[in-house]
């Protein structure tokens, strides 16, 4: 079966390989906090207390390595006079199903490279290990100097990554309340609509004399522009959207072909990318000026918009 059993059920069994998974997809790099390596006597390294989440050699997730107090780790000596040598430092993660080995634990342990006239050369890091420090041991010398230890920590701390901030939406809702008769010359304005009451706006974006709207940031706007007439016999209404006063998106114009009058709605809506300062607004033709906004406005003649961020 490839279902694995669920992480943590009660009386429930699994492997290990289960929570490196669940470590791998919090951390599935090389990441440290603390762990940081410094000079102490002779051929000593004193290793600061931290933690470490470190990649399995079997690809299998990450392993977490935690250390509450600071240890110290001894390097071999230095080699003769004339040669050096580069040693790292490193977490070594060691378990029997990712090794094959018999060690179920994690050490503090040293990798030591080619002796050789300088310069020296680091060693590979083994597969499964973290690499804090490299060290490098100059021939004949007696201790280690702070000069010779150089941290190679990844820079990455080990944190829960947070969670991503929630996109502020920047809302508006607005609509007619007033009584209101479709303008003498139809089907050609772009003369924004005179929504005469504004129920939301969460960050003052509602210009009142223009009556548009002004984009707070650069993203894609949700915009819906509703209005609701009552039409006579053949007549007709649309509503039109707009930015910065040219009309880029309309709705199927609604027409009234049953014979008298009687209530007809058009609802224009569309998504768009606009630029931080840019207007959104809507406008609203019939080819018949008579033909009256309907009540109540509230529900039947209305504008949204909402900011729903970048990609």
């Amino acid at each position: 079966m490839a279902r694995l059993q669920p992480l943590w059920l009660q009386s429930g069994s699994y492997a290990a390989s289960q929570d490196r998974r669940l470590i791998g997809a919090l951390w599935p790099d090389y990441r440290v906090t603390g762990m940081a390596v410094t000079a102490s006597t002779g051929n000593d390294v004193s290793i600061a207390a931290g933690s470490a989440s470190v990649p399995a050699a079997d690809g299998s997730g990450s392993l977490l390595a935690v250390a509450t107090a600071p240890e110290v780790l001894t390097l071999p000596p230095a080699p003769a006079t004339g040669l050096d040598r580069i040693d790292l430092v490193v977490a070594q993660l060691r378990g029997t199903d990712v090794d094959g080995g018999v060690n179920n634990d994690w050490i503090y342990a040293y990798v030591s490279g080619a002796e050789v006239a300088p310069p020296a050369t680091a060693p590979p890091v083994p597969a499964g290990a973290g690499q804090l420090a490299s060290v490098v041991r100059h021939g004949g010398a007696a201790a280690i100097a702070p000069a010779d230890i150089t941290d190679t920590r990844p820079g990455l701390a080990l944190a829960v990554p947070p969670a991503p901030a929630p996109v502020k939406r920047y809302y508006l809702r607005a609509h007619r309340n007033a009584a209101y008769t479709m303008p003498a010359t139809p089907n050609t304005l772009v003369n924004p609509f005179p929504w005469d009451t504004v129920a939301v706006d969460t960050d003052g974006c509602w210009q009142a004399g223009s009556y548009t709207y002004r984009c707070p940031l650069t993203g894609l706007y949700e915009v819906i522009a509703q209005v609701s007439t009552n039409l006579n016999n053949n007549t007709n209404i649309s509503s039109r959207l707009t930015v910065n006063g040219t009309v880029v998106a309309l709705s199927p114009s609604t027409n009234n072909s049953s014979g008298g009058a009687s209530a007809w709605t058009a609802q224009g809506k569309a998504l768009w990318w606009c630029n931080a300062g840019d207007t959104i607004g809507s406008a609203a033709a019939s080819n018949m000026a008579s033909s009256a906004l309907r009540a109540p406005a509230p529900t039947e003649a209305f504008l949204m918009i909402a900011f729903l961020g970048p990609p």
